[in-house]
This record gives structure tokens, C-alpha cells and sequence, in this order.
């Protein structure tokens, strides 16, 4: 562990402090080695300074992707960030616990799946967005859930969100990573079609070309 008095810790602290996104991977790489660097960012994720939490957050982010068993005894960190009623720290838990379900042995998910899914009708629209973009990464991660997933975002068509349509988009996303072993493939393919005239173009073209390779 590294002497918080240390020149390099101290200049790990600059670095999340500014706006140099090309000095980021430095703090990955000694949040990895280094148990104060890690719990530093960990603090970081709820401060008041804009650039500070977003820095910890791309860090954070970067291990949960490429090593997500470093997090996974954060768990619950995370999981209180999903109970709170600041949108920024949804997203945080939404997307961090979304990659640490790849290495969950001990079925946590599986104990907030509907809290978690929950989300996709909640108050913020763009909570319920990341939650729509990452099921793909649950449903590959956990396969006894995809049914579920799928029920769930079939559930978007009654959300009171008056731009589901941008969740929809996402949703379809994430029907693309799973669709080919999906067991509700028709109705997928159903929800999609409700979309191909969606007052979003973007929604409107990924159910079209989602259709054109997929409906067949």
C-alpha cells in the first residue's frame, strides 16, 4: 500500500481533480494495486466538485469493465447508490452493478433484480435509460434471468416516461446481444414493430434495422 504521503499519491489527487482524461489510466492502474487509491475514488463518486466525481466515476467504470472482481466486495456501495433519490448516483450503481454481475457467485443480483428493474419506470428518464442499455450485459451475464430481463423491458410500452421512446432505443440495444438465444424472440420482434414509426428517428431506425436482420 502506498504512503498517502508519497509524491505519487498526492499527484493521483491532482489528476482527478483536473480535466486530463489522458492522465485517468494512471489512477486505474494504481486504484488496482493500491487499497487508499481505490477507496478514494469510491469517496470521490458522491463529491460536490463536478470534476472530481466524474474522474473517480470513468475510473471506477474502466475496473468494474476490465476487472470487475477488484469491486465486487463494494457491492453494497453501489447498491445504496441504486436506492438514491440523486439521478446521478442511479446511474452510477445502475452501470456499475451491471458489469459486477459478470463475476456475482453469491447471486446478489439475483436479491434487487426487481428493485434494479424497478428503475425503468422510476422518476429520472435517464436512470431508466442506462438501466434499458446495460440488460444486455445482465442478461448474458445471468441467462436463467433473461426471461425476466425481457418481460421487464417489454414493460416499457406502459412506463408514464413521456420520451420512452429514447428508452425503447436503448432496450432494443440490449435485445440485440441476447436475441439469438432469447426464447421470446416473437415477443421481441412484436415490441419492436410498434416502433418503426416511433416519433424518435433514431428509435425509428434501430427497429427498422433491428427488423430488416432479425425478423426474417
Amino acid at each position: 500500500m502506498i504512503d498517502p504521503h508519497d509524491p505519487l499519491y498526492e499527484n493521483i489527487h491532482k489528476i482527478l481533480g483536473q480535466k486530463d482524461p489522458d492522465k485517468l489510466g494512471m489512477v486505474y492502474d494504481l486504484a488496482i494495486s493500491d487499497r487508499n487509491t481505490l477507496e478514494d475514488l469510491l469517496e470521490g463518486i458522491t463529491s460536490d466538485d463536478e470534476t472530481l466525481r466524474y474522474n473517480c466515476f470513468k475510473v471506477l467504470l474502466s475496473i468494474s469493465e476490465k476487472v470487475p472482481l477488484k469491486l465486487y466486495t463494494e457491492w453494497n456501495t453501489f447498491y445504496e447508490m441504486l436506492l438514491s433519490s440523486n439521478a446521478y448516483h442511479q446511474m452510477i450503481g445502475v452501470k456499475i452493478i451491471a458489469n459486477l454481475t459478470l463475476v456475482d457467485n453469491e447471486d446478489k443480483f439475483e436479491d434487487i433484480a426487481n428493485e434494479y428493474f424497478a428503475l425503468l419506470n422510476g422518476k429520472s428518464l435517464i436512470t431508466a435509460r442506462y438501466v434499458a442499455s446495460v440488460a444486455g450485459i445482465i442478461a448474458q451475464a445471468k441467462p436463467h434471468l433473461r426471461e425476466f430481463i425481457t418481460k421487464k423491458l417489454l414493460t416499457i410500452d406502459k412506463t408514464a416516461h413521456k420520451n420512452k421512446d429514447l428508452i425503447v432505443f436503448d432496450a432494443i440495444d440490449s435485445f440485440e446481444s441476447f436475441f439469438g438465444e432469447s426464447e421470446n424472440r416473437e415477443q421481441i420482434i412484436s415490441f419492436v414493430k410498434k416502433y418503426l414509426k416511433s416519433s424518435s428517428p433514431k428509435t425509428s431506425k434501430k427497429a427498422g434495422e433491428f427488423l430488416k436482420k432479425h425478423a426474417a
